[in-house]
């Protein structure tokens, strides 16, 4: 409603542009990302070698790296596509539950760091068995490369920017 009020009394176009579940690392070190799912997850995995879900972990969300964000904006900006007060959902082609992206990144890991890290959700650790089917079924996923960042590329990134950027003392 807003945009609309503003676009009738200022007589210009407004584009809305509602994004997704953004994550990855960012530009500045002083920003302030550390509180998107993601990236709090690959943080606190970092520095404390577990990945910590405070929810039940079985929502899904949709899930997009911020330079596909960026991508998106830009194409609307440098387009004629934002005009007649334009609407665009901008989101990836990947919907994961958090415990899907939480045993993303306890793999990530065990490749990584040849560490197994435990996963907790509500401060209770999942079982094995629990990991092996969620795995098995994210095994079947599609993970999409054409124009969005891949997960596992976008959650590698992230760490990298994280082992720069913090200091582990257990490595």
């Amino acid at each position: 409603k807003t945009c609309m009020y503003f676009s009738k009394k200022l007589n210009t176009d407004c584009i809305i542009m509602r994004v997704s579940n953004g994550y990855g690392e960012p530009i500045f070190k002083e920003s302030n990302c550390w509180n998107l799912i993601i990236n709090d997850l690959v943080k606190t995995a970092y520095l404390t070698n577990k990945v910590i879900i405070k929810s039940s972990g079985e929502e899904e969300k949709n899930f997009i790296h911020l330079s596909d964000i960026c991508k998106s904006v830009s194409k609307v900006i440098n387009s004629n596509m934002g005009t007649n007060n334009s609407l665009y959902l901008v989101n990836s082609k990947y919907t994961f539950s958090i415990i899907e992206i939480g045993i993303l990144i306890k793999s990530i890991f065990k490749k990584r760091y040849l560490k197994n890290i435990p996963i907790y959700v509500n401060k209770a650790s999942l079982s094995e068995d629990k990991i092996k089917r969620v795995s098995s079924a994210l095994l079947k996923k599609s993970l999409p490369t054409k124009s969005n960042k891949n997960i596992i590329d976008g959650l590698n990134d992230l760490l990298s920017y994280v082992e720069a950027n913090f200091n582990a003392t257990h490595y």
